[in-house]
């Protein structure tokens, strides 16, 4: 692998790429008129509503709004990234992926480290078949009910006890030695002039990411020594506050994973695999963070933090349940399930077996009823002062969830738990809202015409319901389908420095067909893809599938009408922006405050809002 992947190459793979074959080898499609159906891939469903046009090359879903190319689809089906959609692509086409020159080298050393850590990899697995020492480590392994196909869907091996025996088979040369320093195989101590294996005698886990690559180690002792677990080091391709050990496993396991239980060790992990529950994943010595989260949510949409039933375990659920807080977007779920005291999920599967530890997991507290169990449990809610005292200590935590249907649920259960008025408690999470979480134009009612078209999905998901178009999407949509009117946006250069992040999408979809005038759809959300991801590419092509409830000749006054009251409504609103960016930036005056709850109040009276 070497630098970006030029965006000619990726035209050319667009144009050789049949999406419905593309599609129809991995979901089977039915001619349906000019376009293809299936029932989508991505919700459960009965009635077909998965739509794929051979026309525009793309597909999308009227029940919850899935939408891309064939470089989206495969982002989508198989979880890959952007470059990967492109070398798989690429690889089907029978061509070779070319890259433009810059980080070329950095590529291929990042390479170099993957390939070493596959060597030890596999001469660990060696170690735990052949090695005089390897008895006790397959007894213990044997003892804790471990199988041969589990050992080898998960990699396990065995590091020999001695301070070279890695080094000597695999650092014969100075680039390998130095490469087996980098990844953290070989600890090197210049002013001691030592360097020894750092795993030794010990049960060795590949911890590999999502695409199978081995990234790092850990290893647990066979005795009684500390530490008890050790894991490799941060390196160049290891960030253990990024990576879920099992994720790669369960993914591969399960083409659909429904849910995901995230527990704390890596035998936890491989024995519930062993009895079946092929879908749980661990952190790496670390708490679960929001980093961890958003990985686990490219996947499925429920995870379940599992805790032991002590102290211990009920703090680390408190950190769990503030790091999930912050990417609670629509269609995600989190939930708490707690093992009765002493147990672990390894001794609880082993002893109860995998129906017991499944209803267990069906058991697991919805985020929300822990959320109040966690922080009112100790609180008298007959007492003003407890529920006041409630709303203190919930009011902010419910300010960190993204904007969206789950949080103001939660400030209506609040505003019911705690005998408050919904009003008073949606201005204490407004006010708490930290300007990360804040949405740009959160003072805005959809203005008149905002409202011109609601499409109405039919099933019921995630991504589905009502959908209310701002006024920059109109124009968005009505321009991926009719780009010859790029021509009419010159008005939009008026509008420098906006801080709605729908209104500079547009902006930025206008510089690409203005400097991509020839391309087509297909094309112009290649490059789409390949600058914002697959989350900023299926968030346009859902604008493009909208329906246009206009007939077509009428495209062009419509445009030019949405144009001219973005402009209008900008020019009137800047100063009210000015001062929302400074309230998040924490600069605001006590004055600029009363000028902007003025502001906010004359725009909530005003008619045409």
């Amino acid at each position: 692998m070497a630098g970006k992947i030029p965006q000619p190459f990726i035209d050319e793979l667009l144009d050789r790429t049949d999406i419905v074959e593309l599609i129809d080898s991995r979901v089977k499609l039915k001619k349906a008129g000019k376009n293809y159906t299936a029932c989508c891939p991505f919700h459960e469903e009965k009635t077909p509503s998965f739509t794929v046009s051979p026309d525009k090359q793309f597909y999308y879903c009227f029940g919850c709004g899935a939408a891309g190319n064939a470089l989206g689809f495969l982002m989508e089906y198989e979880h890959q990234a952007f470059p990967e959609a492109v070398e798989s692509l690429a690889q089907q086409q029978g061509l070779e992926v070319p890259r433009e020159q810059g980080n070329f080298e950095d590529n291929r050393q990042r390479q170099d480290l993957y390939t070493i850590l596959d060597k030890a990899n596999a001469y660990y697995q060696e170690q735990l078949r052949s090695h005089r020492q390897a008895e006790q480590a397959q007894q213990y392994l044997q003892q804790r009910g471990l199988t041969s196909q589990v050992a080898h869907q998960f990699g396990i091996g065995f590091a020999p006890d001695g301070w070279d025996n890695l080094m000597s088979y695999l650092g014969r040369d100075d680039l390998s030695l130095r490469q087996l320093v980098e990844t953290g195989m070989v600890i090197h101590k210049p002013e001691e002039q030592k360097t020894y294996d750092r795993f030794r005698h010990r049960i060795m886990f590949p911890i590999r990411d999502v695409r199978g690559r081995v990234i790092a180690f850990g290893g647990r002792v066979l005795g009684d020594e500390k530490p008890k677990y050790l894991n490799s080091p941060e390196t160049e391709v290891f960030h253990k506050g990024r990576e879920l050990y099992g994720l790669y496993e369960a993914n591969k396991a399960n083409r659909h994973l429904d849910r995901l239980v995230v527990v704390e060790g890596y035998m936890d992990v491989v024995m519930l695999a062993r009895h079946g529950v092929e879908y749980a994943a661990a952190t790496l010595g670390t708490a679960a963070g929001a980093a961890h989260l958003e990985k686990a949510f490219r996947y499925t949409k429920e995870v379940v933090f599992c805790f032991d039933g002590d102290d211990a375990g009920r703090r680390a659920a408190e950190r769990a349940l503030e790091a999930s807080l912050g990417v609670l977007t629509e269609g995600r779920q989190v939930r708490f399930m707690f093992l009765p005291e002493g147990e672990d999920p390894d001794s609880l599967v082993n002893a109860q077996g995998k129906e017991d530890f499944e209803s267990r997991v069906q058991a697991a507290l919805p985020l929300s009823e822990y959320l109040f169990d966690c922080y009112g449990h100790d609180l008298n809610l007959e007492q003003a002062e407890g529920r006041s005292l409630l709303v203190s200590r919930i009011a902010p935590l419910v300010a960190r969830v993204p904007e969206g249907n789950f949080k103001d649920q939660l400030a209506r259960l609040l505003a019911t738990q705690s005998r408050s008025e919904q009003s008073a408690i949606t201005d204490l999470v407004v006010d708490s809202t930290p300007p990360e979480v804040a949405p740009a134009r959160e003072h805005r009612q959809p203005e008149a015409g905002d409202e011109a078209v609601v499409t109405a999905l039919p099933q019921e998901h995630p991504r589905s319901g009502p959908q209310r178009f701002t006024l920059a999407e109109e124009a968005t949509s009505l321009l991926l389908q009719n780009p010859d009117l790029v021509g009419s946006c010159a008005v939009l250069d008026e509008l420098e420095g906006s801080l709605q992040v729908d209104l500079q999408q547009l902006k930025e979809l206008v510089a690409l067909l203005q400097q991509r005038q020839s391309a087509s759809l297909n094309k112009i959300m290649g490059a789409w893809y390949g600058l914002h991801g697959k989350e900023g590419g299926d968030q346009l092509y859902r604008l493009a599938a909208k329906e246009q409830l206009i007939a077509p000749e009428q495209c062009k006054d419509e445009f030019e009408d949405i144009l001219t009251r973005l402009v209008e409504r900008e020019q009137r609103e800047k100063p009210l922006d000015v001062l929302i960016e400074k309230a998040r930036n924490g600069t605001i005056t006590e004055a600029e405050k009363q000028q902007m709850k003025q502001l906010l109040q004359r725009q909530s009276a005003s008619p045409d809002q």
